[in-house]
């Protein structure tokens, strides 16, 4: 089945968190192939984040170039590929110290298709 996420960001409707964990080996890693389908070391990657913005946090978007995926879309995407993405729990902290809910996830999809419709593109 094919999906396509597509995340608009905009300052004014996005939340903001920060890493406090942010290992240099995440950065180092994950940045260059963030998204390409690459499976990721859970050792390397951000447990916590602080919130430094108060807007509505929705079930899926983007911090600090990562994105984040709350239990509902985890549950979701799962019932359609099971074990195919990684999710790696992340604890997003309040301004006031208290650990926001529903769960959320660092969320990383495993899986690049490379495609392109021939006949459309008049490459054929």
């Amino acid at each position: 089945m094919a999906w396509y996420l597509h995340q608009v960001l905009q300052a004014w409707s996005t939340p903001d968190f920060t890493f406090d964990n942010k290992p240099a080996s995440f950065i180092k890693a994950v940045v260059p192939v963030y998204g390409f389908g690459f499976w990721w070391d859970p050792e390397n990657v951000p447990r916590t984040a602080r919130r430094t913005k108060k807007k509505r946090i929705p079930d899926v978007f983007q911090t600090a170039g990562r994105c984040v995926a709350s239990q509902r879309f985890k549950d979701l995407l799962e019932e359609f590929e099971p074990g195919v993405h990684q999710f790696f729990p992340l604890t997003l902290i309040d301004h006031d110290g208290s650990k926001v809910q529903p769960d959320y996830y660092i969320f990383n999809c495993t899986v690049a298709v490379d495609s392109i419709l021939l006949k459309e593109s008049g490459l054929d």
